[in-house]
């Protein structure tokens, strides 16, 4: 029977997360909150996986913010700067980075699609266009008319 998930970190998930941010060690942090790291493949998998977790990386997230108040304050600070006085690529890059850490990056989703253009073209009637008259098109895939 699969555990009910509850809104709490767990017991070792919480010792893990005071552990880490105590000193930055993964391997150290598995092992003084009681998980069994095993192997160096082992212990990275299940670091890996701890820091996905939200519940344990907005805990980590919260406790560092707790240490450092004014931590973010001083990084959109000089992220800022580099912005405004930055070369081109490191504006740019600046500007990922504050991105991301504002957490603006939204979800990115990639859709294929495949359109017969002189069938647009011509159901659109645009100047030019006659029946008579073909182009690159692409008959083979799925058409969409209704865009």
């Amino acid at each position: 029977m699969p555990k009910k998930k509850s809104g709490r970190l767990t017991a070792k998930q919480a010792k893990f997360v005071e552990a880490y941010t105590t000193h930055g060690d993964g391997k150290r942090a598995l092992i003084e909150a009681g998980y069994n790291p095993g192997s160096k493949t082992v212990h990275e998998r299940m670091t890996k996986n701890l820091f996905k977790h939200p519940l344990v990386s907005n805990a980590i997230k919260e406790r560092i913010r707790e240490m450092f108040p004014k931590v973010e304050e001083r990084v959109i600070s000089k992220l800022m700067q580099i912005i405004e006085t930055g070369s081109d690529g490191n504006a740019i890059r600046a500007i990922q980075v504050l991105s991301q850490f504002m957490g603006w990056n939204a979800p990115t989703k990639h859709v294929r699609t495949t359109v017969d253009v002189n069938r647009l073209l011509q159901k659109y009637k645009l100047p030019g266009i006659t029946d008579g008259q073909s182009g690159p098109s692409n008959n083979g895939g799925s058409s969409d008319s209704n865009s």
